[in-house]
């Protein structure tokens, strides 16, 4: 029913580019010699899939975000106090015992853009008729990446799907105001459909200056609830 909709819609590529994935500690290994499996649940916002970032820092913030040992550093940041060189690193080594960040090198990425107004229609289109057919309270974003992949055969088009998300205003906290000179600060989702274009993998290290920005962002959108 919705097989010729995608027909004449743009293919963006990318021609190189460096992802980043945040995982759990024992994962690490694991993905860097036997590659990446696919997230499959209710709750991945783009479908089936592996799931990147275009910073470490996202991957960083994926994982760490919310954990309680953060409480006091951003408290005391809110302050206008910064965290001395030896708080960073009982930081990092907080994060690297329960957690990793994996980079993945790509080459020539079709990707579909959902940020693109006429592909955001398209989807709308969608959504709102399996929203009918299912004839349900409410359908999930994920049931209807899935279904553009798995029955519009998407996936001879696309490897991917880009979409930019979730800005989060900075707050007017004098301390930050000249740390932080851009107004937004985008929140870019790739979720990578066809792994065969996922190239050389590794781990990345996480130094100061990565936990350093990490805890600036949560000290400027706000004390998360522990």
């Amino acid at each position: 029913m919705f097989s010729n909709l995608f027909d004449d819609c743009p293919v963006s590529v990318i021609r190189d580019i460096s992802l980043f994935h945040g995982t759990s500690r024992e994962n690490v290994d694991k993905i860097v010699s036997e590659g990446f499996k696919p997230s499959i649940s209710e709750d991945n916002y783009l479908g089936a899939g592996v799931y990147f970032y275009d910073s470490e820092f996202f991957a960083i913030w994926w994982k760490f975000n919310g954990d309680p040992c953060l409480k006091i550093p951003v408290q005391k940041m809110s302050s206008g106090i910064d965290l001395t060189d030896g708080e960073l690193n009982e930081l990092i080594s907080r994060f690297q015992s329960q957690h990793g960040v994996i980079v993945a090198k790509m080459t020539d990425i079709n990707y579909l853009d959902m940020d693109n107004f006429k592909i955001k229609e398209m989807f709308n289109e969608i959504y709102e008729n399996l929203y009918k057919i299912c004839n349900a309270d409410t359908i999930f974003y994920t049931t209807v990446y899935d279904y553009l992949f798995e029955k519009m055969n998407l996936q001879d088009k696309y490897d991917m799907v880009v979409l930019t998300s979730n800005l989060y205003k900075l707050t007017n906290k004098p301390n930050f105001r000249n740390k932080a000179p851009q107004a937004l600060i985008p929140y870019r989702i790739y979720c990578v459909k066809n792994f065969k274009k996922i190239g050389i993998v590794s781990e990345y290290t996480i130094n100061e200056k990565h936990i350093d920005t990490f805890i600036r962002f949560l000290t400027l959108r706000g004390t998360p609830s522990w």
